[in-house]
């Protein structure tokens, strides 16, 4: 099943295979609508870097997290083993948000700051030198209304990937009844 993860002749999805095969300085964006796709495709991203053996960091809520872990392991992905390696690393989105947001807008040298660190425990001592990072809270602040801190926060990530040399995937829920 693993292999179906990289292969993206084996999927209908088009975006399978821009996912799977995500380089460093890739910013990818994905507009959502449910949580199935947002699940294929998150696990898509993970799974291949997993497969790849790149790093991958993964920033979502709670509530996400417990979606995406099943499908990972249905897929043939050793969740603990790779937490236990250093390969995977997860961070709470709701708890990583408040450190580094000041006056209702991120601060630039905290964000890259704290970035950096999870990049470099990603890294694992040079055992990943590929390193991929998925997350939402780009997404958290747009639901709340805070757009320009949202926006203010992709182009940090964009910063981020090129300092730091990473693959960036980040995931927006889009509403197709709001007008907004």
């Amino acid at each position: 099943m693993l292999e179906d993860v990289i292969d993206p002749k084996s999927e209908r999805e088009p975006w399978s295979g821009l996912l799977a095969n995500a380089v460093p300085r890739d910013h990818i964006v994905q507009l959502y609508q449910d949580q199935q796709f947002l699940n294929r495709a998150v696990c898509r991203f993970a799974a291949a870097a997993i497969v790849n053996g790149e790093g991958v960091i993964l920033v979502p809520t709670v509530a996400h997290w417990d979606a995406f872990r099943p499908r990972l392991e249905d897929e043939g992905v050793d969740v603990k083993a790779a937490e236990s390696r250093g390969q995977l690393t997860i961070v709470d989105a709701d708890d990583l948000l408040p450190t580094f947001m000041r006056d209702a807008m991120p601060d630039s040298p905290v964000f890259l700051g704290l970035a950096a660190d999870v990049v470099s425990r990603a890294k694992g001592e040079g055992r990943y030198t590929k390193v991929r990072w998925w997350g939402e809270m780009v997404n958290i602040l747009w639901e709340r209304g805070e757009v320009a801190a949202s926006m203010a926060l992709e182009d940090l990530f964009d910063e981020l990937a090129h300092k730091q040399d990473i693959a960036i995937f980040c995931s927006f829920l889009m509403d197709n009844f709001n007008g907004d």
